[in-house]
């Protein structure tokens, strides 16, 4: 497996692969199994064995300076969940990894995420519960598997409603299905503010409330972007240079109205969730991420290469 690694350093010099990921949990979930555990996550982090790992900040100003050897890494968390800072954090540090990690600043010290709260209501729900408020003619079922399944239409039926719309089918949820409070998932801000702290840790803006900016009223869009900006230096002191769209595909979930808002709000590099690797002509406002879901070293060094490569 390590003879693959030197093949590595004959990739395309002065590029970089701008890594997304999300929540790190201590241990699977067969109820969430996008999730990586601390286990494949670490696994995931073994697959960079072979590039250059870099802050992604000085990343994008040394891609712009020519000063990329070969194809670099950066790695960047989406939203402030606590485990970015509980499981994350530490077994980056013992690489010597740097990262960054995108706030959405509504949800510092507040509720969870609404897909979390979707989740969670029909993980715990009261089997027979009906959905007919969210417009799925369906009760929740018995099982684990068959609850993931009906979570899944759930998330996809309310993911793009406006930002009124999509809090009131959460509660309308949340009421039908009965379940007992959740566990807090994300950040509070003595939490933020101490993963801020960390060794390499950079904190850029997600938006307020993770809202799909295409479906937001002008003046809906530029609060979350410029908001969420100002939220997060006010809280941390320091300035937020970097965004990433919620969602984050180009066309679907973002237009040029929301890149000019980015521009507006004074952001100097804005990311995607479209997948390609960054190079001295990609547009700063409208950067690629790609994201690792291979559970084998192998897979995600032959992921990652294949992304290098990719003009």
């Amino acid at each position: 497996m390590q003879a693959l690694w030197p093949l590595l350093r004959f990739l395309p010099g002065n590029r970089l692969l701008v890594l997304a990921f999300h929540r790190v949990a201590r241990e699977f979930d067969p109820y969430d199994p996008e999730t990586p555990d601390a286990a494949h996550f670490s696994r995931q982090l073994d697959a960079l064995g072979g590039f250059d790992v870099v802050p992604l900040g000085a990343g994008l100003t040394a891609l712009q300076e020519g000063r990329l050897r070969r194809t670099a890494v950066a790695i960047t968390f989406d939203d402030g969940y606590r485990d970015q800072l509980a499981v994350a954090a530490p077994l980056l540090e013992a690489r010597g990894y740097p990262s960054t990690v995108f706030v959405s600043s509504a949800f510092v010290g507040g509720q969870n995420m609404w897909h979390d709260r979707l989740l969670w209501a029909l993980r715990e729900g009261v089997v027979g519960s009906r959905l007919d408020g969210v417009g799925l003619a369906e009760a929740v079922p018995a099982s684990l598997g068959a609850r993931r399944q009906l979570a899944g239409r759930c998330i996809a039926a309310v993911k793009s409603l406006p930002l009124s719309a999509r809090e009131q089918a959460v509660a309308l949820v949340e009421a039908a299905c009965g379940a007992p409070p959740a566990p807090r998932l994300m950040l509070d801000a003595k939490e933020l503010r101490e993963l801020a702290a960390r060794p390499g840790v950079e904190i850029g803006a997600h938006t307020r409330r993770h809202p799909i900016l295409a479906a937001c009223t002008l003046e809906e869009a530029r609060a979350e972007v410029s908001g969420s900006r100002a939220d997060l230096e006010q809280l941390l002191g320091v300035s937020v240079g970097l965004f990433a769209y919620p969602n984050g595909h180009e066309g679907r979930d973002f237009s040029d109205r929301d890149v000019g808002l980015v521009r507006e709000a004074g952001f100097s590099h804005a990311f995607s969730s479209d997948w390609g690797v960054v190079t001295p002509g990609s547009d700063a406002l409208k950067l690629p991420r790609v994201s690792l879901y291979r559970r084998s070293v192998l897979g995600n060094a032959m992921l990652l290469a294949r992304a290098a490569l990719r003009a």
